[in-house]
């Protein structure tokens, strides 16, 4: 099965990514939208987008560059259906970075897979794409395709084809359907 990373943040990190197992790795540029002019001016090529407003979000998912939307910035984002059914209508995927539980610990990190396994159980409702990105930016954030699935298994809650799928096909799709190329 071919996994692939869909935004790890420092390109050189490509290379471990290989010996961990996946067998590619892309580097997307993270957009923070603030505003209905950052929409217009920032998404001019393939991107992650985050922002702390879940309306600026659901108006990103109609942006043929938004690939990633990546809704752990908004304050309860996972309260929120309609963002979930955007994402699953307008064919984008949810993001769920890993960095997002290794930068911290204790409660902080116990809160963070919380609200993403809530995540997940709204995308699975709602039939919307979801993918794991490292957004790695040391090497002790790359983390191979077997320990990642093991994760979104026992602390996401997500079955184990759709683990693999969040790490390869969902990911496989998304980077056919904007044409990007690998790191």
């Amino acid at each position: 099965m071919d996994f692939v990373d869909l935004n790890v943040t420092k390109p050189e990190l490509s290379g471990l990514e290989r010996k961990l197992g996946f067998s590619q790795s892309f580097s997307l540029q993270a957009i923070a939208i603030n505003s209905q002019a950052d929409i217009q001016r920032k998404l001019s090529r393939p991107s992650a987008v985050e922002s702390t407003n879940v309306e600026l979000l659901m108006a990103c998912c109609r942006q043929e560059n938004a690939i990633l939307i990546n809704p752990f910035l908004a304050k309860g984002f996972e309260r929120e259906p309609k963002l979930f059914r955007k994402i699953s209508e307008e064919g984008k995927c949810l993001e769920i970075p890993l960095s997002l539980f290794l930068d911290c610990s204790g409660n902080r990190r116990a809160g963070r897979l919380h609200v993403a396994a809530k995540a997940a159980r709204l995308a699975r409702k709602y039939k919307a794409k979801v993918v794991i990105t490292s957004r790695a930016t040391t090497p002790e954030g790359c983390k191979s395709p077997s320990e990642i699935c093991a994760l979104a298994e026992a602390f996401l809650f997500l079955s184990p084809s759709e683990a693999r799928d969040a790490l390869s096909r969902n990911g496989l799709a998304a980077v056919a359907q904007t044409g990007l190329l690998p790191l």
